[in-house]
Order: structure tokens, then C-alpha cells, then sequence
């Protein structure tokens, strides 16, 4: 029985015998690349006025609160919507934000920012450093609830904060005066500069904030300190900013408009920009990607991202919560290789590991056995199944979550066929659109197994290890393991980098061994830029911010 607070009106998908077991080969038929259909007027000269950038967002705008977003659509928005301390420069590279300049003590625990003369919020108002204070405080006190706060535990008594043993105030951060933004650290932590780019990490515009605790983001009275501002919303379809006179450096964001549109469908989103539609796209379908390359190779952008697709397991209620065992042989099942090549067909790695490549030049640790046959694992995992008392009179059931993206749903529908074929697993799928996901992710008596995705938000191992955390608000799982913590803890706490990465790799090593989620892939980002566009650069953490783009001169689409 689907057990989901919000149905849409629609009954879970559950595949029979037969269907499971042809879903792989339909799904790499599916792969078959073709190009699509040319859209009448899609080429021509760009007018002289280009009107706005219009950009794709692969999924619906959660919220516009920074403090309280947690998904890489509304993070893109308010990336341009505010400033933190510090930003990113187009290729990723930390510069000075709404901060003109910082020092640091010799130490590395005491950090002292210099907010800019101009820095203004979008009705005139000067940013003060209380702001910035203000915003911190708010992201770590509990009632607020902020996904990705975890990252800012690092600050002298953020995690007492977190944990609801002191209030706010005592979060070490402070304004001495109203230019001046000073934040002292439990520990040394270099890659802070990037931490801060976090809309986490952004500025509260306080006279914004009702009785209540939340944030008015409603077009026209959402006040931001970036290079745009929120003129329309329309849920579910699309938003517009406009730039923002009153930012710092409006003078040198060339693109007056944005439109980002909310296209889940990676079909549909290609068709509107070979329709001229879009100037950038959110991704690619993987089976475009050989005609991308072939016919669009001047448009196409392809790069391993920072982010790792996971399934991820409940360990609080359900047939698993109680059984690591039966979470192994799901994660032994799974065929990564064969995904990846088959399936996805877009340059992906197939992953062991629970932390992505590239993070501060640590080495992650992976499953003892990912280097096993794939014969050995198979029959390991049937054991283990049996051992737990599931076979053909008494199969095991499970509901996996996932939404509508492509990659998320074909990795659903594989996982699903390979667990059903090598297990005898009957598997229901639960398909949301992205906001609904967002909710039902929360609430995991809707669900057993969950795909999903993760990204670092600085480059440090313990931006993704934090996330599984038994405090970690975007903790998913509900896993509550004191010993993965205390490791956490002192990886955090040691100066010395080789010893802080021998204690994640410890860690990494037991949440493994927890089976609290299973790491399927690296992501691989890809998207489409349009040749009036310039000053698209595809970073790993993938970050775009529309002030960096600017038009070309007038040249035709096609």
C-alpha cells in the first residue's frame, strides 16, 4: 500500500515479472541516438535586441528562501538572486562577493571580513555585517530547519547550536561594526572561502523575516543583494529576474533579463532550444549526446561533476530498517558498469565510493568487494537474502522513490530490474514530480529505497560523509551511528590534513559498511549553449551564475 501524504491523483508503478525483466534491454534500445526533428525557424539572425537569456531549469523552484533550500534548482535562482561573503568567478575559482577583502589569523580559526562601500540590498538599504550575522544564526538554529546547515558546524558553536543546547547568539560570529564581519572556527578550515558561497551562508534581509520565522520571497517584495531581482513566478512553469540597479557591480552584468524555465521533461527542454526557446539548457539527453557531438559540437558542454548518484536506504522502518544485510544485497545487485555504458551512455563513472573524485586531493575508501566478479557478488547477495527468510513464497517488497528526471528514472527502472531478476525483489515505483519529491523524501514511510543525488558544496570529503550525520538535517536515511560521528568529529578537528583524511576515509569506511545508502555513479554534467551566449563556463560544481554570461555579436542559431 503506497503509503505517500500527496498521490497527485496517480497510483505507483509496479512492473510485472515479465515487464522487469525487459527493462534493461528497453532501456539500452532507448539509448539509440537520433537527431531530432529540426524546429521550423529555429535558425536566423539574433535581433538586435535580444530580450531575456532564457535558461532551463531541469525542475520545479522549491523556495527562495536561502537559509531554508536544499535542491540545486532553487540554489541556481538564488545564486542569483543574493551575494555571500565570497562567490565564485566563471571558472569556479573563490573571489571576494558582497566582502571586498578578508584576513585570516595565523591559526586559521579566526576569519575578519570587509563588506564592500556599495554593497546594497535591492530597496536601497546598505548591507551591514548584522546581516551576514543575522543569516548565519538563523541557518543554525533548529526551528529553521536548513537542509545544509551541517556545513557550517565548523564555527565555534554551531554544533551546540544545531543541537539545540545553546541559542544562537553564542554561534561564533560577530559585527563589530557595520562593515565588518568576523567568524571564529572550532577548527582550521581551508576550504571556508567556499563554504561561504553557500546560499546557507547569505545574508538575511531581517526587516523580510515575519513572526513566524519565514522569509517573504513573493515577486515584488523580495528584497536580495545580488546582481538580479524576482520580478514574476509562476510555480511550476517559469520565473523572471531583472537586473538589479542597486548591486554593487550592475554595471558590469551584461544580461538585463533572465527567464528560467522549469522543464523536467530533458526532451522536451531540447526541443524548445532547437526551437530557439533556450539559450542554455539545465542538461542533455544521454541519447543526444552523439548528435550533440557531431552536429553541435561548438554549443556542447561536457564535464564530471562533483555530485554522485545514490540510492539511498530507510533504516528506520520497513523491511530494511533492521537489516544491513538485506541493504548489502541490494547495493551487490546492482550492475554499476552496465548501467553507465548501457543505460546512460553519457561519459558517467560507475561508483564504490561515498564520496565523489577531486575533493581537496583525498583518496576515497570503497566496498571491500567492488573489485569482486560480478558472478561472486550475485550469489552473495542471493544468501544474504535468504538468510533474512525472503525467496519465491515470500518475496521481499519494495517501493522506490524517484523523480521525474531521466537519469533518476532510468537508474530506478535498472536497479529495480536487476534486484527483481537476481533477488526475486517485487519492486513498486514512485514516480514525483521534483517538488513532491522533495517533500515525500522527508517523510520515508512513502517510501523503502529512495534515488536520489548529492552534491559537495566545498571541496572537503566531509561536505558529503556530513550529510549522513545522525543530527545532519538532510540526513535521508535516519541513520544514527555515534561511532561514524565521533570519526567525523575528529577528522574535522585535526590541522593536519593527511590525518584528517586517514580519519574520513574511516569514516567513509563504516558508513560503507552501514549500507545506509549505496553509491551507484559520478555524475557527469551536460548541456547545450546557444552561440549568442558567452562566458559559459561548465565547473564541476556546476555553478553558472547569469551576471558571468553576456550576449555575442549577432550571429544565427543554427
Amino acid at each position: 500500500m503506497d503509503r505517500s501524504p500527496d498521490l497527485r491523483g496517480r497510483r505507483p508503478r509496479t512492473l510485472s515479472a515479465a515487464c522487469l525483466a525487459a527493462t534493461l534491454l528497453l532501456l539500452a534500445a532507448c539509448g539509440k541516438p537520433e537527431a531530432p526533428t529540426q524546429a521550423p525557424g529555429a535558425a536566423g539572425p539574433v535581433a538586435t535586441d535580444p530580450g531575456p537569456l532564457r535558461r532551463g531549469l531541469g525542475g520545479e523552484v522549491s523556495t527562495l528562501d536561502p537559509q531554508s533550500l536544499g535542491d540545486a534548482y532553487s540554489e541556481q535562482i538564488a545564486r542569483d538572486l543574493y551575494e555571500g561573503l565570497t562567490a565564485h568567478a566563471p571558472d569556479g575559482s573563490v573571489v571576494p562577493g558582497a566582502a571586498a577583502e578578508w584576513s585570516v589569523t595565523g591559526d586559521g580559526l579566526v576569519y575578519t571580513f570587509r563588506l564592500r562601500d556599495g554593497a546594497r540590498w535591492s530597496n536601497g538599504e546598505h548591507v551591514t555585517a548584522a546581516d551576514f550575522v543575522a543569516g548565519l544564526r538563523r541557518a543554525v538554529t533548529p526551528a529553521t530547519g536548513a537542509p545544509t546547515a551541517d556545513g557550517l558546524r565548523v564555527i565555534a558553536g554551531a554544533a551546540d547550536v544545531l543541537a539545540g543546547r545553546r541559542p544562537p547568539a553564542t554561534l561564533g560570529v560577530e559585527a563589530p561594526d557595520p562593515r565588518t564581519v568576523v567568524i571564529r572556527l572550532e577548527r582550521p578550515a581551508p576550504y571556508l572561502l567556499d563554504l561561504l558561497t553557500a546560499p546557507v551562508a547569505f545574508p538575511l534581509h531581517r526587516p523580510s523575516l515575519g513572526p513566524d520565522g519565514t522569509l517573504d520571497t513573493k515577486p515584488g517584495r523580495l528584497v536580495s543583494n545580488g546582481a538580479y531581482v524576482l520580478e514574476t513566478l509562476v510555480p511550476g512553469d517559469r520565473l523572471r529576474l531583472v537586473r538589479n540597479p542597486r548591486y554593487w557591480n550592475a554595471a558590469a552584468t551584461a544580461v538585463a533579463a533572465v527567464e528560467y524555465l522549469m522543464i523536467a521533461d530533458v526532451d522536451a527542454e531540447l526541443r524548445r532550444y532547437r526551437a530557439g526557446d533556450l539559450d542554455v539548457t539545465s542538461t542533455l539527453p544521454a541519447t543526444q549526446l552523439a548528435w550533440a557531438r557531431a552536429e553541435r559540437p561548438a554549443e556542447l558542454q561536457v564535464g564530471a561533476a562533483q555530485a554522485l548518484s545514490l540510492i539511498v536506504f530507510d533504516t528506520t522502518e520497513g523491511p530494511l530498517a533492521r537489516h544491513p544485510a538485506l541493504r548489502e544485497a541490494l547495493a551487490l545487485a546492482l550492475d554499476r558498469e552496465a548501467l553507465v555504458e548501457r543505460v546512460l551512455k553519457a561519459g558517467q563513472l560507475p561508483w564504490y565510493s561515498m564520496v565523489s573524485p577531486g575533493l581537496g586531493g583525498y583518496a576515497p575508501a570503497e566496498y571491500t568487494w567492488a573489485r569482486e566478479p560480478a558472478a561472486a557478488r550475485i550469489a552473495r547477495a542471493r544468501a544474504l537474502v535468504r538468510s533474512a527468510g525472503y525467496g519465491p513464497h515470500r518475496p521481499l517488497r519494495l517501493r522506490v522513490l524517484h523523480h521525474q528526471n531521466e537519469n533518476n528514472r532510468n537508474t530506478a527502472l535498472a536497479a529495480g530490474a536487476w534486484w527483481k531478476e537476481r533477488l526475486g525483489v517485487e519492486v513498486e515505483f514512485v514516480e514525483r514530480e521534483f517538488r513532491t519529491f522533495l517533500a515525500l523524501r522527508r517523510h520515508r514511510a512513502a517510501w523503502d529505497a529512495m534515488v536520489t543525488a548529492v552534491t559537495a558544496d566545498y571541496l572537503d570529503p566531509g561536505s558529503l560523509l556530513s550529510m549522513f550525520r545522525s543530527d545532519a538535517p538532510d540526513n535521508d536515511t535516519g541513520l544514527a551511528d555515534a561511532e561514524f560521528d565521533a570519526l567525523l568529529d575528529r577528522a574535522g578537528a585535526s590541522p593536519e590534513i593527511p590525518r584528517r583524511h586517514e580519519l574520513y576515509r574511516a569514516a567513509e569506511t563504516r558508513l560503507l559498511g552501514r549500507y545506509a545508502a549505496t553509491p551507484v555513479y559520478v555524475i557527469v554534467n551536460r548541456r547545450l549553449v546557444a552561440p549568442r551566449v558567452e562566458g559559459a563556463v561548465l565547473t564541476p560544481a556546476n555553478r553558472t551564475y547569469t551576471r558571468h554570461l553576456r550576449w555575442r555579436a549577432a550571429r544565427p542559431y543554427g
